[in-house]
């Protein structure tokens, strides 16, 4: 088949999580089983410079990638206005796979190519169009996209691939047509697990001793629950005074705010903020770490979590329905949204008892290897392709 992935930012653009791994590795496997997959996408590279590309049209992994400029992002939206002649032209694709929901690239694609080819839709949890910590001027935005433009999207997709059984019921109760939509979750590569950096590399480069670490990976977003992570840290520091937490990854907007609140609650040395880190120091981090946390408030699908767990680390993870896997797998301990005293509870559980630790790191890595590998979870996506094209 001829594919064609159309996203707001691919690979290396990795600052932007979960949607560029997921369209990377399935036009990556897509490749390896012999389809000829074409990207469309912008340069944009983080939340303000844009990819240093020597030319537009670059072949990343058997994929041939066409990335567009980026000439304005305001409130999530990249524009790219030269994808506009690329849509215009008769496509020869068998089948287009659109990525996230409200994005200038889907309006421009319906719009010039509403009936041929066929097309389905991955939201990665952009579906709903309120959270609330979000300005009114937000929600305003995505409630007019959603009545002009968003409804005819969902409507002319031949299928919607939903990551969770959460994010299936939101759409099916909002009116699109139960048959449509698949679940399809995101995975990872156990390939990328194999060649690891040395036990103790991540703790010498950022010169940590022998505390035990606290590890969150992930963008620095108010809606990652980190501030209940630093205030259920805060408890946990009275007591356990050998720990260190480590927040790693690029900001995006609350950086400023939680380095306010770890110095109003004292806790001074004892947070590290490392900023956006390289694939290796990714590795290097879960390598070193004791447990893995990822208490987000609201959430499509989180990457973190199986990675924690293919690495053999518990994770604490909140009770949010998109991350009941970890339950699921028992692989992790679960605690209420919001809820700083019982996410204290859970770290100090884990940190105490090296036996649970070491079973519930067990259990990830059975349960990630046997459910979340992108080879299977494309397998499912090639057979959903070939459903619309026949």
């Amino acid at each position: 088949m001829k594919i064609l992935q159309v996203t707001k930012y691919y690979y290396p653009a990795t600052s932007f999580g979960g949607p560029v791994q997921c369209t990377y590795n399935i036009s990556k496997c897509l490749v390896e089983k012999g389809h000829e997959v074409t990207v469309y996408t912008t340069d944009a590279f983080d939340g303000k410079n844009s990819l240093k590309v020597g030319d537009k049209l670059q072949t990343i992994d058997g994929a041939e990638v066409f990335f567009f400029p980026n000439l304005v992002r305001a409130y999530g939206i990249f524009m790219s206005p030269s994808i506009i002649r690329a849509f215009q032209r008769k496509m020869q694709f068998d089948v287009v796979h659109l990525h996230e929901y409200r994005t200038f690239q889907n309006l421009t694609f319906h719009y010039f190519q509403r009936r041929k080819p066929s097309f389905v839709m991955s939201l990665h949890g952009e579906f709903p169009y309120s959270y609330p910590q979000d300005p009114w001027n937000v929600v305003f935005l995505r409630r007019l996209f959603d009545c002009v433009f968003g409804r005819r999207l969902l409507k002319d997709a031949r299928r919607i691939l939903a990551l969770t059984g959460f994010e299936a019921s939101q759409l099916i109760q909002s009116g699109v047509e139960k048959q449509k939509v698949a679940i399809v979750p995101n995975g990872i590569d156990p390939n990328e697990f194999s060649d690891l950096p040395p036990p103790g590399y991540f703790r010498k480069l950022f010169g940590i001793s022998e505390e035990k670490i606290i590890l969150y990976i992930g963008r620095l977003h108010k809606r990652k629950g980190l501030d209940v992570l630093l205030r259920a840290f805060s408890y946990l520091t009275k007591e356990q005074k050998n720990t260190k937490l480590v927040i790693a990854g690029p900001d995006d907007g609350y950086l400023t705010a939680l380095q306010k609140m770890t110095k109003s609650l004292g806790l001074g040395g004892k947070v590290l903020f490392t900023g956006a880190l390289s694939r290796q120091k990714v590795l290097a981090a879960f390598n070193d770490t004791t447990v893995t946390v990822y208490p987000s408030v609201h959430e499509g699908f989180a990457i973190v979590p199986l990675e924690s767990g293919i690495m053999g680390k518990p994770i604490i993870v909140s009770d949010h329905p998109a991350l009941n896997f970890v339950a699921q797998g028992k692989f992790g301990l679960t605690v209420e949204r919001g809820n700083a005293l019982r996410m204290k509870s859970a770290l100090q559980r884990i940190l105490e008892d090296d036996v649970l630790a070491r079973e519930l790191g067990k259990n990830g890595k059975k349960f990630v290897m046997n459910n979340f590998t992108w080879d299977s979870i494309v397998n499912e996506i090639e057979n959903l392709y070939r459903e619309i094209c026949d």
